[in-house]
């Protein structure tokens, strides 16, 4: 597996695609703190929260998220790279294993922008805002919480929790991108399902039964909420949910790509 994961990393550092994701991830960060520093100090019209909203993390991430899985999976069934790696005798376990390792790390490469400005900006303070429209690191960044010297820690593992259950969010897009195989179908329909998630999400306030359930998903509030006030245990909880729901969707990348045919 090692060596599918170098393999899959040197692919990924020579790819212009991916310089133009990190390329993109940093411009939006910049818009978006932008934004959220001068809606509040009234230089600028609320009614470009929503503008704000579009670059924030949680909807950047999400297309950038399923088009580096498309990179990763449908651009090697283009050029037989899968191929490859089977008829050399890789086992479909380590190679999906491999994918989820390299796309999980890509991913994280892809929020750095968002973790280190929003931390940045939390250790100088100031008043940030974006009306009610905040998820995710620009809900840690609106949250109004003041970062002292001893709440360096809670920021680092706050920022580990929703990486994850980014990552954790995302993870469905290999299995889309084994079974659809076409970037632009993987990209569609990922987004169309995180615009459902976020519909469900809208649901579960009002549904105390099904809310508690899908609260404790990665597509659920409590998690992506995070904050510097949210209380360890629940940190601790959505680092494991993620973990477990990142390796339950490996698994079913696993069972799509053992039964696809490679020749």
């Amino acid at each position: 597996m090692f060596n599918l994961i170098r393999a899959d990393v040197f692919k990924l550092r020579k790819s212009a695609a991916l310089k133009w994701i990190l390329l993109v991830a940093c411009l939006s960060t910049a818009v978006m703190a932008t934004l959220a520093y001068l809606i509040p100090q009234g230089q600028l019209d609320d009614r470009l929260s929503g503008v704000g909203f579009l670059f924030s993390d949680i909807n950047i991430i999400s297309i950038l998220g399923a088009i580096t899985a498309s990179i990763l999976i449908c651009g090697d069934y283009d050029n037989k790279t899968l191929h490859h790696a089977v008829a050399a005798g890789a086992s479909r376990r380590a190679i999906i294993g491999g994918k989820m390792a390299v796309y999980s790390c890509a991913i994280l490469l892809t929020l750095l922008p968002y973790a280190v400005i929003v931390s940045t900006l939390l250790a100088f303070g100031g008043e940030f805002g974006m009306g009610s429209a905040s998820i995710g690191f620009l809900h840690l960044l609106t949250s109004g919480n003041e970062l002292t010297g001893a709440g360096l820690g809670k920021l680092l593992a706050v920022s580990l929790t929703l990486a994850l259950v980014y990552i954790a969010q995302l993870s469905i897009c290999l299995p889309l991108a084994l079974l659809l195989k076409r970037p632009v179908f993987v990209v569609a329909l990922y987004n169309a399902f995180n615009a459902m998630t976020g519909q469900l999400l809208a649901f579960s306030s009002a549904d105390s039964g099904f809310g508690r359930i899908f609260a404790r998903t990665p597509y659920g509030g409590k998690y992506i909420f995070s904050t510097l006030e949210t209380a360890p245990g629940d940190l601790l909880e959505g680092i494991a949910v993620s973990l477990i729901y990142t390796a339950a969707m490996a698994g079913v990348a696993w069972l799509i790509f053992r039964k696809a045919e490679i020749k």
